[in-house]
């Protein structure tokens, strides 16, 4: 194929091939700051994707009042630590709240991961409250 010809090919196609576009997607974001005691952190919950995984519509009053304390319990059940050493430790989260926001509001929740020992050391995070 001769040159020119190569360069009319690439021009059609940068004139005549539809751009693509998007949108953002929502999606959870874990916060992670490790002590020497524990590790302190934060979950951010888009409540469009959370009432997905909970297969069930979402209101942000409702994850802000009445069932705050069950979206608690909830996301403590879908994440596990463990030490390097094997042993589990002891996950909490609390302090559950709705930030309003663009383009979704947030449930944000305060998470602790503390050793069984007390003593920070390696650890693997297995999170499973939001994967879409």
């Amino acid at each position: 194929m001769r040159f020119s010809s190569l360069v009319g090919v690439v021009a059609l196609l940068v004139v005549f091939v539809p751009s693509a576009s998007g949108h953002a997607m929502p999606t959870s974001a874990v916060e992670l700051d490790a002590g020497a005691h524990a590790v302190s952190g934060e979950l951010r919950l888009p409540l469009d994707r959370l009432a997905v995984a909970l297969a069930r519509p979402l209101t942000a009053a409702e994850a802000g009042g009445a069932l705050r304390t069950s979206l608690e319990r909830y996301s403590a059940a879908h994440i596990r630590t463990v030490g390097d050493d094997g042993r589990a430790w002891r996950v909490t989260v609390t302090g559950a709240h709705v930030e309003r926001g663009s383009p979704t509001d947030d449930l944000v929740e305060t998470l602790t991961l503390t050793p069984p020992d007390g003593k920070v050391t390696g650890f693997t995070l297995r999170y499973g409250v939001l994967l879409a």
